[in-house]
């Protein structure tokens, strides 16, 4: 893949399409783009994580900002993305 693809890769990930679906738009095979979306240390599926912990990164932000402007549903979002965070921590 070159860097125009790569790029595509990571935009269309962060607007949530799947690796499937992003296959179809850049004319790939589909089972092999998704194999190599599953390896984190591929090109490919460096950018596909990318682009996904991208918009993750983004949505968490507008949670918090929320959540510290009193939103309880915001704050219950939040919460939960703290305890996931302790779990992910004990895995070390």
């Amino acid at each position: 893949m070159n860097n125009d693809q790569l790029t595509e890769i990571r935009e269309l990930a962060s607007l949530a399409f799947s690796p499937a679906e992003i296959a179809c738009v850049l004319q790939v095979d589909v089972e092999e783009f998704i194999e190599c979306c599953k390896n984190p240390f591929s090109e490919i599926g460096r950018s596909y994580l990318a682009g996904k912990l991208k918009v993750e990164a983004e949505v968490r932000k507008a949670v918090f900002l929320l959540s510290k402007q009193g939103s309880g549903p915001a704050q219950i979002l939040a919460m939960k993305y703290l305890k996931k965070q302790q779990v992910d921590e004990l895995k070390f």
